[in-house]
């Protein structure tokens, strides 16, 4: 009987290759948690650059409210005007001070076309100057742009201001224009200020000048020449 083979060397190699086989899924297993932290690591940056690009986003969403913000405010009409100024006394006279906002919003707007042309002269003067107001507040100077064109927006805001009521008070819209036009001059550039003094009427804007003076006090009366020494490169005078 020829002696049996031994059986060893089998399982030895089936142990090695166990043990191989366990140390490629070690590997393996390395391998992929490297790559899972890599992935990590990837998905990470990304949101931050996300994120960061949102803030920015919102960001630049936050100055175009601001810059909307501070957009020139449209200019009223007579009608807002009296509103603002009669609403209260025009429900009272009717006996409508608990009235809803519909009933009021109806009162005053008979009320208002039931005034007479001299009263309404009032706030349409109100309007005017609101309008001269708005027109300087959106005027884009620019020095490519004819003086007369400059010259014309200038010279019907203090034909406005000449007609200013008292209504219009010192602290409000006759303020509120003359404070316009303090800006506006800080805008013209040299060019179309050179071409102002010969564009401008001179008599009117003097007579514009003593109507502030005796309407509105001497406060607003200066700060309305010093811009007027400046439109006409000289002292408005007699």
């Amino acid at each position: 009987m020829p002696p049996k083979r031994s059986r060893q060397p089998k399982a030895k190699a089936r142990s090695v290759k166990s043990k191989m086989d366990k140390g490629k899924s070690k590997k393996d297993k390395k391998s992929k948690a490297k790559k899972s932290k890599k992935d990590k690591k990837k998905d990470t940056r990304t949101s931050k650059t996300k994120s960061s690009a949102t803030k920015k986003t919102t960001g630049r969403r936050k100055s175009s409210k601001k810059t909307k913000s501070s957009a020139v405010s449209r200019a009223r009409s007579a009608y807002q005007f009296y509103m603002r100024e009669c609403r209260t006394e025009v429900l009272e006279r009717l006996g409508k001070k608990n009235a809803s906002f519909e009933e009021a919003s109806g009162l005053v707007a008979r009320s208002w076309s039931e005034l007479p042309p001299e009263e309404r002269a009032t706030f349409e003067a109100l309007a005017a100057m609101d309008k001269s107001r708005a027109a300087l507040q959106g005027f884009s100077v620019r020095a490519r742009q004819a003086g007369p064109t400059v010259a014309g927006t200038i010279q019907e805001s203090i034909k406005a201001l000449h007609a200013a009521p008292a209504a219009a008070g010192p602290t409000g819209v006759a303020a509120e224009l003359i404070e316009a036009m303090e800006a506006f001059d800080t805008r013209l550039p040299s060019t179309v200020r050179a071409v102002l003094p010969g564009s401008l009427n001179a008599r009117e804007n003097l007579a514009a000048l003593s109507h502030v003076q005796k309407r509105f006090g001497a406060s607003l009366a200066a700060r309305f020449s010093v811009v007027l020494q400046r439109w006409h490169g000289k002292p408005v005078s007699k």
